[in-house]
């Protein structure tokens, strides 16, 4: 009897069926435990922002910067300013990152001026790599903003747009807000949310309503150069997201999950609803953030 050599066909066809049954109990598994993981970087961001917003403030009279505002378009938590806006002028007093620059890596380290960037015409300029977002500056869960978008937002109207969204000196602005009791006035406290991870909602049906949120049943969704995903709330239904950090002002940052969000009226709820989830509400009532 001749010595059998190898496996039948039978048999590599039961080992490849094992492995792929093996791979598709394994793979949701492996991607839960990294989206865990970009979560509690997440976290440790958080942490870094209070610490640099922390020391502005004390280097300032203890003054906290307030969240950004467009005269006539309303509040927009996701942005702050490149430099510092002109003294009395409609912007005075807002977030801007040259503030927090001093207290925090990861964003232009060279203290490139918004007449520096000025004259970059693009990412391979000298230089230019100071305008990367990285670090406590961005979501590890999410690609974010290459540096010719930075460059292109700063020379536009003085801008950089985050994936955390900002909120103090609300009473600057509560009339955009519809629970302005959650959120940070003119001091720190551990019952103020000061910042979290960004939830964007623009209600504009000629735009297919684009949800932007950095944590989700299918990773990210955002707009940027780099992603992979944008959800059009239009045509997908209501924000596909997991949840979000919320960073308080006293140093501490609670996972607020999906559960804890009204999510099927996340698109049908009114902008100005007071009912809805909170949110903060720009460009006249059809952008919100939520929190």
């Amino acid at each position: 009897m001749k010595e059998r050599k190898g496996f039948t066909l039978i048999e590599l066809l039961v080992v490849i069926a094992i492995i792929a049954l093996l791979l598709s109990i394994l793979t949701p598994a492996l991607q839960t435990v990294k989206e865990r993981a970009k979560r509690t970087i997440c976290k440790s961001n958080l942490h870094q922002w209070i610490l640099g917003i922390s020391a502005y403030a004390s280097s300032n009279d203890n003054k906290l910067l307030q969240t950004v505002e467009y005269p006539g378009w309303g509040l927009y938590p996701g942005e702050i300013l490149f430099e510092q806006p002109e003294l009395g002028g409609p912007q005075d007093g807002m977030a801007y990152a040259m503030a927090f620059v001093p207290y925090m890596e990861g964003f232009n380290a060279g203290r490139l001026s918004r007449a520096d960037v000025a004259l970059l015409t693009s990412s391979n300029d000298p230089g230019a790599d100071n305008l990367q977002i990285k670090g406590a500056w961005t979501c590890p869960s999410n690609k974010g903003e290459n540096v010719d978008f930075v460059i292109s937002t700063i020379n536009d109207r003085n801008y950089l747009r985050l994936e955390y969204a900002y909120y103090a000196r609300v009473d600057e602005w509560h009339e955009y807000a519809t629970h302005p009791r959650d959120l940070t006035g003119e001091e720190l406290s551990g019952r103020k949310l000061l910042m979290a991870d960004q939830i964007y909602y623009w209600g504009d049906p000629k735009w297919d309503w684009p949800c932007l949120y950095n944590h989700g049943t299918r990773g990210y969704s955002w707009d940027g150069i780099f992603s992979d995903y944008l959800q059009l709330c239009k045509l997908e239904g209501p924000p596909k997201l997991t949840g979000i950090n919320r960073l308080f002002g006293d140093g501490h940052v609670v996972w607020k999950d999906k559960t804890e969000f009204d999510i099927d009226n996340m698109v049908l709820n009114d902008a100005t609803n007071p009912l809805a989830n909170p949110h903060v509400i720009g460009h006249a009532a059809t952008v919100v953030t939520f929190y």
